[in-house]
């Protein structure tokens, strides 16, 4: 078990429970509305507990010498809900009603065919691991938390610095900072690993 993980662990048992998953239900109605459609087959207790599942398998990672886990959690869930926002928003951009896409697909990754089946194809992809394993690099070889947020950002499909910038709650040039530092650290990592 890593040492973040631990410290949600007793973050966990020392907090009220109930009322911070009342309150990130709250925030997340606050922010998505009322109309069911706009969940896309979610309700909003999924949103909440996909960010417990993701900070206890250590998908996130709580920087807990730097910020509260209160705070954490509503960073994580706000990056969870620009995620499905940016999803919906992606399957029909034309889609103008309140700048929410209300269509309800399945979000089918797109894999080339030349060698064999789709199907062969994604089961041999397994993209979380793939995260876990790029995270643990970056924060090997120093990584700072923005580049760390900015990555997350990244992989939940949020690549505009100004939209980053507001969700982690850094300023915008501190932002491109970390952006040119990151993907200067990323391809350094994917040329050793090459």
């Amino acid at each position: 078990m890593s040492n973040s993980n631990s410290e949600i662990n007793k973050a966990i048992a020392s907090c009220d429970i109930e009322n911070l998953i009342y309150r990130m239900t709250g925030y997340t109605v606050n922010r998505l509305g009322r109309k069911n459609s706009v969940y896309n087959g979610l309700e909003p207790e999924d949103f909440v507990f996909s960010v417990f599942e993701k900070a206890l398998t250590g998908i996130k990672n709580w920087p807990h010498k730097k910020i509260s886990f209160e705070y954490f959690m509503f960073k994580a869930l706000q990056n969870e809900i620009w995620a499905h926002l940016k999803k919906l928003k992606r399957r029909n951009p034309d889609k103008k009603e309140d700048g929410v896409d209300e269509s309800y697909l399945i979000d089918i990754p797109d894999f080339p065919t030349e060698n064999g089946t789709m199907e062969d194809l994604g089961a041999n992809i397994d993209i979380e691991t793939q995260k876990k394993t790029f995270l643990k690099l970056l924060e090997d070889s120093g990584a700072s938390e923005t580049e760390i947020w900015i990555f997350e950002c990244w992989c939940d499909g949020i690549d505009n610095p100004a939209e980053i910038s507001d969700l982690i709650g850094v300023e915008i040039a501190s932002v491109y900072n970390a952006l040119k530092r990151l993907k200067r650290r990323r391809k350094k990592i994917n040329e050793e690993r090459s």
